[in-house]
């Protein structure tokens, strides 16, 4: 019985592959087809709050909430980009909207990604699945200024681990919030969709100005595409190491709390925690 349960241990082993994370056009490719699956009601809803919010970015923001046909070399970005911005190309939710509406590295990058998603839908195997991603990152050190330096020391990509195998699912969740804990995927995830509830009541209950409207709906958009980055990343095997006294050895930006408000004078975000 010990000798067959070493086998199956060493069979697995064997045919074990390395945990991936989502690259940027797969973060793309899920919003895209999140809200392509919304019924026609919420649909038209998102549409709605999507046409207000890029009200004064129409140079800059996509016409479409979710440009199916978008390739290389966009000249705009849609909604669907934003959690592919969030977290590895941004460190807050108004960090987010200032790469994507105030530089022009931002395009690159969108660029680089397109031309990854045609490179590993064409790949045969792994080596050249690898030489794409590889490549790909090398031309995002180039076109992103801070692709490196935006690495820090904090694991906010990935699960806290489990104390033990019983913890049940609300001890586990309240163990990602409580004071002191490390920054850490559910945790950061919480936040910001929490900051997008929040604004989305305002929106519902306060009297506001045409362009106080359309600032806060932005602003609750890029925070739930913020924390849609999250909890996307907790469906990717890359991303389930739980955090603990071992660290994951992995790339993982540093996350500020930072949520978006209503935009000051032109170009600028103003900044809410």
């Amino acid at each position: 019985m010990r000798i067959t349960k070493l086998l199956i241990i060493l069979l697995a082993t064997l045919f074990c592959t390395t945990g991936r994370a989502w690259v940027y056009p797969e973060h793309r490719d899920i919003t895209l087809a999140a809200i392509q699956k919304l019924d026609s009601a919420r649909r038209a809803q998102l549409d709605r709050l999507w046409t207000l919010a890029r009200k004064g970015y129409e140079w800059r923001l996509d016409v479409l909430v979710a440009d199916a046909t978008q390739g290389e070399h966009p000249k705009y970005l849609d909604y669907a980009a934003f959690p592919a911005i969030a977290g590895d190309h941004s460190t807050s939710a108004d960090n987010m909207l200032y790469n994507i509406l105030q530089t022009d590295w931002i395009l690159k990058v969108a660029d680089i990604t397109a031309r990854l998603k045609i490179g590993l839908a064409n790949s045969k195997n792994t080596s050249e699945r690898e030489s794409y991603l590889r490549d790909s990152d090398l031309r995002l050190l180039r076109a992103d200024p801070e692709y490196v330096s935006r690495a820090g020391s904090n694991n906010v990509h990935f699960m806290l681990a489990r104390t033990g195998v019983n913890t049940s699912a609300r001890t586990y969740f309240d163990s990602c919030f409580r004071e002191g804990v490390e920054v850490n995927l559910i945790g950061t995830y919480n936040w910001f969709h929490t900051s997008a509830l929040l604004k989305a009541k305002r929106l519902a209950s306060e009297t506001l100005t045409p362009d106080q409207r359309s600032a806060l709906t932005l602003a609750t958009l890029a925070d739930e595409a913020f924390a849609l980055h999250f909890l996307e990343d907790a469906f990717s095997s890359g991303h389930v190491a739980g955090i603990g006294e071992t660290r994951p050895c992995a790339r993982a930006p540093t996350i500020t709390m930072m949520s978006t408000d209503l935009k000051l004078p032109p170009g600028k975000v103003n900044e809410w925690c």
